[in-house]
């Protein structure tokens, strides 16, 4: 008795432990029904049919859908090859802020310029990375036999986004930093634990939905999504507009937070070099000054 198993292998790591689990209980199953059907351990040998019917009894035939040659090679290659440019590229947004602190460029923004001036300095970071990735992808489809079903203008444009978002992320969370440094050791914060709860080493389905939930909000948790759907999976635009809809409303709540914080802090600025110029003004004599 052959039993036949089709496996969405887009995530190699989430099906590890399931191909394990099947093969111990065809084992456990063969192991009692060896005996039964061939009429006990002495049987064995005397007919070469009945041999191979005691021995294997049941069977699984597995069918890896969408990656039917089942390589795992290729596929961790890609997913680390999603990681560390995420994490190269969050490095570097994550250390921004302490930049224009350092160089005094911090101040001026905040008290003349406006918020999506300085979201915009994360978008040379993420193009950057998106034509790196791009080129890197290029070669493992065409040299590497890498499986890519879908379109490839349409994941190369999401994962600019979801760079963007890497990017709007480190600056929420070196927002109060006041050297690079100090915004790069949040980096722990940042990437790696997209790199585990995006399905790259471990079965996400096992996880609690609230742990799947929050996680939503990493931005390499939905390259990884995106990669498996697009990439592997084949799914056109039209199949795709809820993942890219809830994505477009993930990316504006982040430059809504942006937003907010750069105004709060503009805010209690100008009051602090209003108050400053008052306590001048009465010094000197001269009166309050608006």
């Amino acid at each position: 008795m052959n039993v036949g198993f089709f496996a969405d292998d887009s995530n190699t790591a989430q099906n590890g432990e399931l191909y394990n689990v099947i093969n111990e209980v065809i084992a456990t199953v063969e192991a009692e029904a060896a005996v039964s059907r061939a009429g006990g351990v002495s049987s064995l040998g005397k007919n070469e049919n009945e041999t191979a019917a005691a021995m294997s009894p049941l069977r699984a035939v597995f069918r890896y859908l969408t990656n039917p040659t089942g390589q795992a090679a290729t596929g961790t290659v890609v997913n680390f090859l999603f990681f560390f440019s995420m994490m190269y590229q969050g490095m570097t947004c994550l250390m921004l802020v302490g930049r224009l602190r350092v160089s005094h460029v911090w101040e001026t923004d905040v008290l003349s310029g406006s918020a999506a001036a300085l979201m915009v300095r994360t978008v040379p970071y993420a193009l950057v990375m998106t034509a790196a990735v791009g080129a890197a992808l290029v070669v493992l489809v065409n040299l590497g036999q890498l499986r890519f079903l879908g379109n490839p203008f349409l994941f190369l444009a999401l994962f600019f986004m979801t760079g963007v978002a890497n990017g709007l992320v480190a600056m929420l969370l070196s927002w109060r930093c006041t050297n690079p440094g100090a915004g790069a050791s949040f980096m722990i914060w940042l990437v790696p634990p997209g790199f585990i709860l995006g399905g790259a080493t471990m079965a996400i389905g096992f996880a609690h939905p609230w742990v799947r939930t929050i996680s939503e909000g990493i931005p390499l948790v939905h390259v990884f999504a995106f990669w498996r759907d697009i990439g592997l999976r084949g799914i056109e635009f039209s199949g795709m507009l809820g993942a890219i809809g809830q994505f477009l409303f993930y990316l504006l709540f982040l430059a809504l937070l942006v937003s907010l914080r750069f105004w709060h802090e503009g805010r209690e600025r100008r009051k602090a070099v209003k108050l400053a110029w008052q306590q001048l003004a009465e010094v000197s004599g001269e009166g309050a000054v608006r």
